[in-house]
């Protein structure tokens, strides 16, 4: 049974705002190497699937600007859907469309906008998931070993061990609170929830079936063409697969991520993953830092960033916009694009 990796690149990364834009976003910015965060995730997943066993979901108004950036992946594999619907209908597209064209597979299913490193430590993580995937009727998540108290992740409690390196899930938790993310850490039995995902086809449309099954029945309809894609898709609902299906299915085994993982979700990122001065500055670019400590600051090519006096800000300039603000509060630049959309009469270039 071979291997299909399916990569989700549909998202905007509004909280990487002003850097991350609508026809720009995060996965295709050089944001932590010299090549983009999708073409990372590529590069790590081709050896499993191979370049013609890679599927990208993305948004249709995304879909030629992907083309043009992989020229390497066939064209008629990156799908733009006809509308945002979140991962739920679009891990369901991706099944039906597997075995179509492949027939029953393995899908590896994966965000294209996470940094990882030790990519070998991924391919073996991987290749562990795939073989329990293979062997049991389950869908295998991706755990990975937290090491700070993180509010912003759902988390998984490890239940029994399968086998060396496997576990069945006990239970998903939403984003805890920090009194709850504190104790997660403190024990081994709960991990993030990577959003990494494998499983058969067959057991993804079986779980689709059962929990989503308004997607299942209209994705039917799209194979047996009585309705289009087109017509069907926008009736679909706007529901991930990890709180459509995952979190109620009664099969789910983990994997532990033993590689490192962050998924460069709004700019604190930055100070796990940039190198930082001996007064804890994270910095990329060229900055003059005076009498200032415990900084972000993201700078662009010829041009300087000073600073005088100051600590925990995050800055980020770029051509068109430049971003200050407060460290603990890079959740919410989610509010700027709002109001950007809210103004878009006049923000509209800025989005």
């Amino acid at each position: 049974m071979r291997v299909c990796s399916v990569i989700i690149a549909g998202g905007i990364g509004e909280r990487l705002w002003p850097l991350s834009r609508e026809n720009l976003p995060k996965q295709m910015l050089c944001l932590c190497e010299k090549e983009t965060l999708i073409e990372a995730a590529i590069k790590r997943i081709e050896p499993l699937s191979g370049k013609e066993g890679i599927l990208i979901f993305t948004s249709r108004s995304l879909k030629p600007h992907l083309e043009r950036a992989l020229p390497y992946i066939n064209p008629e594999n990156i799908i733009g859907e006809p509308c945002r619907r979140n991962t739920g209908p679009a891990i369901g597209l991706a099944a039906y469309w597997i075995e179509k064209n492949f027939g029953e597979a393995v899908m590896v299913i994966l965000p294209s906008d996470h940094f990882i490193k030790e990519t070998e430590k991924f391919r073996k993580v991987m290749n562990r998931g795939v073989n329990a995937a293979r062997e049991n009727d389950a869908l295998v998540t991706v755990g990975i070993t937290p090491d700070r108290p993180e509010t912003g992740y759902g988390y998984i409690e490890r239940g029994e061990k399968v086998e060396e390196g496997v576990w069945k899930v006990a239970r998903f938790i939403e984003k805890p609170s920090l009194e709850k993310a504190r104790e997660f850490v403190s024990s081994s039995a709960f991990l993030w929830n990577s959003g990494m995902l494998i499983g058969k086809t067959s057991t993804v449309l079986k779980n689709i079936k059962l929990y989503l099954p308004s997607v299942f029945q209209g994705l039917e309809e799209v194979l047996q063409e009585k309705k289009s894609l087109q017509e069907v898709y926008p009736t679909f609902p706007d529901i991930s697969f990890d709180y459509g299906v995952l979190e109620k299915s009664k099969d789910v085994l983990m994997v532990e991520g033993e590689f490192f993982w962050d998924d460069v979700g709004n700019w604190s990122a930055m100070e796990r993953i940039l190198q930082k001065d001996k007064k804890g500055n994270a910095k990329r670019g060229l900055s003059l830092t005076l009498d200032s400590c415990d900084l972000i600051i993201w700078g662009q090519e010829g041009k300087l960033v000073a600073t005088l006096g100051v600590k925990d800000l995050i800055i980020v300039d770029t051509p068109d916009a430049l971003l200050v603000m407060d460290k603990g509060r890079a959740q919410e630049v989610k509010k700027i694009v709002a109001r950007l959309r809210e103004e878009k009469e006049k923000f509209e270039k800025y989005l």
